[in-house]
């Protein structure tokens, strides 16, 4: 009995480190507790120098990001007050190894949908300062849900692109604000509604991502070249099967989606 209390004391005691690890390293963005419902978190950009680091970001420059930020959520999704939330005090590293589980969950039950951060590096060429960038996000709800097994969950944009134009600071916001912008915010979103077993916004939103990449492949509009496209339209198109089956598995349902499967059936394997 008393190893059965010591074992339990230590799983007890691991958990309430980790929250309070996740606690500790949300402690500079208040915002992410103050804000209530669905995020988007914007942290800060750090400069990479030989100078060493130092914020490039101005107040200025982070207002009018959050206010592109705003007007792109609200545009995007009129009917779930979707809002931007700065955190100036944080920088995950690079290869977010810092999303933890612990840290992803606590993310997750407040409602972050994405997190962007990122690097700039100066450099001397030509004689000129030339900047360029590495922007990141993490899409919290597949991270959540997915784990270790995510491969879809962190992206890396990066500057400059030739099909982003523009000063440094505007260039940095169109990219930031792009093609895989929506797709990613429309899959958080998705993946939200689905646990909450709201079939039929669920395979709404993942319906707009899915033609969302369709359209940004068509127009050769992403930003981030590397990433496998082929995968992630798949992905995409599981998500939307995953809602159908779910919605049809569901005694409580009896939505739209019960036609579609219907015309599943009838179509056979």
């Amino acid at each position: 009995m008393r190893v059965f209390r010591l074992i339990a004391f230590g799983w007890l005691l691991g958990i309430a480190l980790c929250d309070f690890a996740s606690a500790q390293s949300l402690a500079g963005c208040r915002g992410i507790n103050q804000t209530d419902g669905l995020k988007v978190v914007l942290d800060k950009l750090e400069l990479k120098s030989d100078a060493g680091t130092t914020q490039i970001l101005t107040s200025e420059y982070e207002f009018e990001f959050l206010l592109e930020l705003r007007s792109r959520l609200k545009n995007l999704f009129p009917n779930t007050q979707t809002k931007p939330v700065l955190c100036a005090n944080r920088a995950p590293n690079p290869d977010g190894s810092d999303f933890v589980p612990g840290l992803v969950k606590t993310l997750n039950n407040r409602d972050v949908l994405l997190e962007i951060w990122g690097t700039v590096k100066a450099s001397k060429e030509n004689g000129e300062q030339a900047l360029k960038a590495n922007i990141f996000m993490m899409i919290i709800p597949v991270r959540h849900h997915e784990g270790s097994s995510a491969q879809l969950d962190f992206h890396l944009l990066s500057y400059p692109k030739k099909n982003v134009q523009g000063d440094f600071e505007t260039a940095i916001v169109k990219m930031v604000l792009g093609a895989e912008f929506d797709v990613y915010t429309s899959i958080a979103h998705g993946i939200k509604a689905l646990k909450n077993d709201c079939y039929n916004d669920a395979k709404k939103y993942f319906s707009n991502a899915r033609i969302q990449w369709e359209k940004a492949l068509e127009k050769e509009s992403l930003t981030n070249s590397a990433i496998d496209q082929d995968l992630v339209l798949a992905y995409i198109r599981n998500l939307e099967k995953k809602t159908i089956t779910e919605a049809a598995a569901d005694s409580n349902y009896s939505g739209d989606l019960m036609a579609i499967m219907d015309v599943l059936v009838e179509r056979g394997p």
